[in-house]
């Protein structure tokens, strides 16, 4: 079954971008050889955009930035031998 490129403007399109930025994000800290330097930069991002007026009043929106921050750093499930 062919599957269709979502449209650029579409929900799909815009849920895509995200969860590719999200996992480069992810692979990035995770394989960052000096991933104290990556932690410390994130904890800086976060800080930063919290304080931005769309935070402060949309305490949701910071809530899931936060929770978005807290996945990243959570390792993925690890690898199994019958993954490959």
């Amino acid at each position: 079954m062919k599957q269709e490129k979502p449209a650029a403007g579409t929900p799909e399109f815009f849920a895509a971008q995200l969860i590719a930025g999200e996992l480069m994000i992810r692979a990035l800290f995770h394989l960052h050889p000096h991933k104290d330097q990556v932690e410390i930069y994130l904890d800086r991002m976060l800080g930063q955009t919290l304080t931005q007026p769309h935070y402060i009043l949309n305490p949701g929106q910071a809530a899931l930035l936060k929770d978005t921050l807290r996945r990243i750093r959570t390792p993925g499930p690890a690898e199994t031998p019958e993954d490959h």
